[in-house]
């Protein structure tokens, strides 16, 4: 599992005594950096500015993914710390790729054409003082950047439907991305899929790792015993070389030749063309050509 913390986030809002004048506004009149919001309000009758339109928008820095990572699943990781609970609505997530970094008050315009969503919770599962989870939908895993900056927006499902607030608040709020404890902060939470790649139990071939490049041709690596034991199948990166156990529990590893791109996440693993490639310990990219079965 990956985590990235938000690199930037905007509250946007709108106020005034027509709702759709504010709803359809071009531009917000102020934003924050300090907290986010989503969702409506009308005000007190008493209150000259009588409804309340927020929009959030939020900008990641996904470029450390970089190519060939197989996203299985992401969720948008929020910590609310305040709600006014009236009526219930669902707290969208929407398309936010012409948003600016970061979010300025012409986005409030921007996100208003954003309807369609990209995953949504509803907000009386959000309660002050928890961390909540939003999964992202096929659409929403398509809009991942994984070379440069990945944007979203949050809206209402109120907002999005043009209902006006009734007499009551209906608004959640969240810890924002420039202050704070980054525990709090809007995540990206990935789970990563890493191909089909596995220990071979076949007669023969007990000591190799074999996997399927792009061809759809399998192919076979066979790395040197370190020594050590292990639980067959298990697979990491350990300073510069790929280990691996083998279907008899033997551990081995093998070294793969420096390629391509640095500073990227340790770890990481795919398979492009016929080369087995991952990131080592210190962020270098590196690959392993195998044979072909």
């Amino acid at each position: 599992m990956i985590e990235i913390i938000g690199k930037t986030a905007r509250s946007l809002y709108r106020t005034g005594t027509n709702y759709t004048i504010v709803h359809d506004s071009n531009s917000a009149e102020a934003s924050f950096y300090t907290m986010l919001h989503c969702g409506q309000r009308y005000a007190d009758p008493q209150d000259p500015d009588y409804y309340y339109v927020w929009r959030s928008g939020l900008v990641f820095d996904t470029s450390v993914l970089g190519e060939g990572y197989v996203i299985t699943r992401c969720k948008l990781r929020l910590y609310c710390d305040y709600a006014c609970e009236g009526t219930d609505f669902d707290i969208v997530i929407v398309r936010g790729t012409d948003l600016d970094d970061p979010p300025n008050l012409l986005d409030y315009g921007e996100l208003l054409d954003e309807t369609i969503s990209r995953g949504s919770i509803n907000s009386a599962g959000v309660v002050p003082e928890q961390f909540v989870e939003i999964t992202l939908n096929e659409v929403g895993l398509s809009e991942i950047n994984v070379t440069g900056l990945t944007k979203f927006g949050l809206r209402s499902s109120r907002d999005i439907n043009s209902q006006a607030p009734l007499a009551n608040d209906e608004m959640r709020r969240f810890y924002p991305a420039e202050v704070g404890a980054d525990p709090y902060k809007p995540t990206l939470v990935f789970e990563i899929g890493l191909g089909y790649i596995w220990c071979s139990n076949q007669a023969g071939e007990e000591t190799e790792l074999h996997y399927i490049d792009a061809a759809g041709a399998e192919r076979a690596i066979e790395g040197t015993t370190t020594g050590q034991t292990g639980i067959a199948g298990h697979l990491w990166v350990e300073g510069t070389y790929l280990h691996y156990i083998d279907s008899a529990g033997a551990e081995r590893r093998q070294e793969g030749t420096a390629e391509g791109a640095t500073g990227k996440i340790a770890g990481h693993l795919w398979i492009e063309a016929t080369k087995l490639r991952y990131i080592d310990a210190s962020g270098n990219e590196r690959y392993i050509e195998g044979v072909l079965v």
